[in-house]
């Protein structure tokens, strides 16, 4: 039944205070997490969605990967964002921990 299996979870955005460019070089750096965060949310569904629409294969290719990659079909993806992109805070940081903690219902959707 749809809506049922939901599997969900957020990640903070950061600033980094000092040495954002050193740890290229193995230095140390000092960050800190921010109070702003990325929300991921994954449930059953009759088709695949993303944010209340159609998944479009062909403009989310990376999504499409991950089903493909995890076997599944008929999910819903609901994304949140408090963290501004192209802030320098860690937008695509805080998407890339919080995505891959949802696939319990992702898997269990199949």
């Amino acid at each position: 039944m749809p809506g049922i299996d939901i599997s969900s979870a957020s990640s903070p955005g950061k600033f980094i205070l000092l040495g954002e460019h050193s740890v290229v070089y193995g230095k140390p750096a000092v960050a800190l997490a921010i109070d702003r965060r990325f929300s991921c949310s994954v449930q059953k569904s009759s088709e695949n969605m993303l944010n209340g629409l159609p998944l479009d294969r062909s403009i989310h290719p990376h999504i499409s990967y991950i089903l493909d990659v995890n076997g599944a079909d008929g999910v819903s993806i609901t994304t949140d964002s408090g963290i501004p992109s192209s802030s320098g805070l860690g937008s695509s940081a805080a998407l890339s921990s919080a995505s891959p903690a949802t696939p319990p219902a992702t898997t269990s959707a199949c």
